[in-house]
């Protein structure tokens, strides 16, 4: 009669009260892919800051560019966490032990879309046409500032740059409003009609010099200004943008300065459709007017009697939707119940007693 082996690890399972305490994170397969190349990048946790007493947002997972969306995720298969445990027998044969039950797992997935520029904007002061801040809140350096941010720093510096931020002196940074950035362009126009500078061919790094030179000849302010509009529309190299000869990408620079114009004249109130287009072709160079449209402001203006009236849409609405969009009805199926927040998730649940 054949009898069974003894082949096979024994398994042994420690009391609950000895469990230790673990999330497993579940990765999406391209995030698994770089973690496990040669040379995997740095993870890092942020969630946004908030004021003492506003409940604490949810955490986002992020390399140095891409951002991912954490996500508590139930289950009703039982998962244990093993490892090898020597034997105290005379065998010493090795054995597996079980040293914890995690209930849930975290999920990560790719953020749908950019939202360092409503944070941003929510974050800094506002510095006005006079050089006075607008409003009482506090400036923070550049690291401070991305710190705060739930998005990865790759990401939060697309947004600093395209939102043209001035950092001072003392490293402070500041949102220069819309009337200052487009009375800054302005200036810019006005010192390239001068100085015979095309603004739709290539640049060198002397011209944009001479371009700041005069800007601040007229207004220090705005002189200030002149690097951050240039370097917010300059098409992107591989690496970072050319040091020599560069150029202005006419879609970025036709988008920026429509947003401009369109904040300074609808923030407070609305304004004509047609009178909106005149004056954003009138801020462009000769040759770019043709390429006003407003499909290149989508999702930065509403229109409302029966298209003839736009508005500017203020980034903070970006945030307020996604706020709508997670505590709208059809979001309670994704975990039963309202989601922990962030720090809630990472932390032990009680032993018993």
């Amino acid at each position: 009669m054949s009898t069974q082996g003894d082949a096979g690890t024994p398994i042994s399972l420690l009391a609950e009260e000895q469990h230790q305490h673990f999330r497993l994170l579940e990765l999406p397969p391209e995030l698994l892919e770089i973690l496990t190349s040669a040379n995997p990048p740095t993870l890092y946790f942020k969630s946004a800051e908030v004021a003492p007493g506003e409940s604490a947002g949810n955490a986002v997972l992020c390399t140095h560019d891409k951002t991912y969306n954490i996500r508590q995720k139930n289950s009703s298969n039982t998962v244990y966490v093993l490892q090898p445990h020597e034997s105290n027998d005379e065998s010493g044969k090795q054995r597996i032990q079980i040293i914890s039950q995690p209930q849930s797992t975290l999920e990560t997935t790719p953020a749908p879309k950019p939202c360092a520029a409503p944070y941003i904007r929510q974050l800094l002061p506002v510095l006005s046409s006079t050089g006075q801040p607008v409003g009482a809140r506090d400036s923070l350096t550049k690291a401070q500032l991305f710190a705060h941010i739930p998005a990865s720093d790759a990401e939060c510096e697309l947004a600093f740059r395209d939102l043209a931020v001035l950092v001072d002196e003392y490293g402070k940074c500041m949102i220069p409003s819309a009337q200052l950035r487009l009375d800054t362009w302005h200036s810019i126009l006005a010192a390239a009609r001068a100085r015979s500078i095309d603004l739709t061919a290539s640049l060198t790094s002397n011209s944009v010099d001479l371009l700041r030179t005069d800007v601040s000849d007229v207004n220090d302010l705005q002189g200030t200004l002149v690097s951050a509009i240039v370097r917010s529309v300059l098409i992107q190299y591989d690496g970072g943008i050319a040091t020599q000869d560069v150029r202005i990408d006419p879609s970025a620079l036709v988008r920026w300065v429509g947003i401009t114009r369109l904040e300074a004249m609808s923030a407070k109130t609305s304004t004509a459709v047609s009178m909106f287009k005149s004056a954003w072709k009138d801020d462009m160079p000769e040759l770019w007017r043709s390429k006003v449209d407003l499909t290149l402001l989508a999702g930065r203006y509403t229109l409302s009697d029966g298209g003839m009236t736009i508005h500017f849409r203020d980034y903070q609405l970006d945030l307020e939707d996604d706020v709508s969009a997670s505590t709208a009805p059809d979001g309670k199926a994704a975990a039963g119940s309202k989601r922990k927040q962030w720090h809630e998730k990472f932390r032990p649940s009680k032993r018993p007693t």
